[in-house]
């Protein structure tokens, strides 16, 4: 069975897939009565240099645009053809190449797909651990125990989970980026038959170069950290509260290497940008923002536990300094105390 990650993947492709059919044609016969227009202009000011003898030195550049509306007419003003010689290719580029990365070269047509599932399986495998271990007591003889537990496994699930979701969402992003970048593809190719539009094409060619390496990148973050992921989740799995405790070494890695993914897979938009001098697709910003989220939710629990813990400790510091005899000596020096215990 396929896993979630990669069925949404499916799911987007098909969807995209449905609106290019429906669209790409209709937009390219609507776009082909303004591209006539502009080739008929230009077929007459080149015409008309030509008689008067002003061409020059452009004569180079005329044939070269003749040329390549000649060529790309055939291409782009035709939905088969087109998904046939731009969008198939370089689909399959992105994608042979994050396989080759992830299955160190066994490009076996589900590099990805596993990828996908082996992270939901080590997610699995760490809530088995959560649903088959065993704390002694219960919260009434054992409730420090208890909440130790539920707080530090729940934290340690919800940053790996979040890791996989920031995973999927840049790949879902890249993936639909390119498949904009393709519906107006045809247009921005046309373009390139002029030199003085011909920087439509390239800006055109740039966006499609970084989402693709948005992906590809996304995807080496993940197979790296996955082998790791995989032997710390084994780690606490394996770990006896009774004996070990809570906080072992194989949870400190399993944490701090779920955030490091996510910090690393935010990051892999810039990877792409500083490559293709382009702007990233704000993918990253999505993730930073999902992680933010969460860690911001834990840091307000935090904080109103530590204010709680503050008045609370203020208010025993109040007391004894009365029960000391309430004079303003004792008072000053309990203040001072709390103070210093940062109370």
């Amino acid at each position: 069975m396929d896993s979630l990650g990669w069925l949404l993947i499916v799911y987007m492709l098909k969807m995209l897939n449905g609106f290019f059919n429906g669209v790409y044609g209709g937009l390219m016969t609507s776009f082909g009565g303004f591209a006539g227009t502009i080739v008929t202009l230009y077929t007459l000011l080149v015409g008309y240099k030509v008689l008067i003898g002003r061409l020059g030195d452009r004569s180079k550049d005329a044939a070269i645009s003749i040329l390549l509306l000649w060529v790309m007419g055939g291409i782009i003003f035709y939905p088969d053809v087109y998904r046939a010689w731009v969008i198939t290719p370089v689909l399959n580029t992105v994608v042979n190449i994050a396989e080759f990365t992830v299955n160190q070269g066994a490009s076996n047509g589900h590099g990805i797909s596993d990828l996908f599932g082996r992270v939901e399986n080590t997610i699995g495998k760490l809530m088995a651990f959560f649903d088959t271990v065993d704390v002694p007591g219960n919260f009434i003889t054992n409730a420090l125990l208890q909440i130790k537990v539920i707080g530090a496994y729940g934290l340690l699930a919800l940053v790996l989970c979040v890791a996989y979701l920031v995973f999927i969402g840049l790949f879902l992003i890249a993936l639909f980026g390119m498949f904009v970048m393709f519906f107006v593809g045809g247009i921005c190719i046309f373009f390139a038959a002029f030199p003085e539009t011909r920087f439509i094409t390239w800006s055109w060619l740039r966006a499609i170069f970084t989402y693709g390496l948005e992906m590809i990148f996304a995807s080496i973050v993940m197979a790296i950290f996955i082998e790791m992921l995989e032997m710390a989740t084994s780690d606490v799995a394996a770990t006896n509260i009774v004996r070990d405790g809570v906080f072992t070494q194989g949870y400190g890695a399993l944490l701090f290497l779920s955030a490091l993914c996510i910090w690393l897979l935010i990051k892999s938009n810039n990877y792409a940008a500083s490559l293709t001098s382009g702007t990233s697709s704000g993918g990253g910003g999505m993730g930073g923002g999902i992680a933010g989220g969460v860690l911001g939710g834990i840091g307000s629990g935090l904080n109103m536990g530590g204010k709680l813990g503050g008045k609370a400790a203020l208010g025993s510091a109040d007391a004894l300094a009365k029960k000391i005899g309430g004079s303003s000596a004792g008072n000053m020096a309990i203040r001072a105390y709390s103070k210093m215990r940062g109370f």
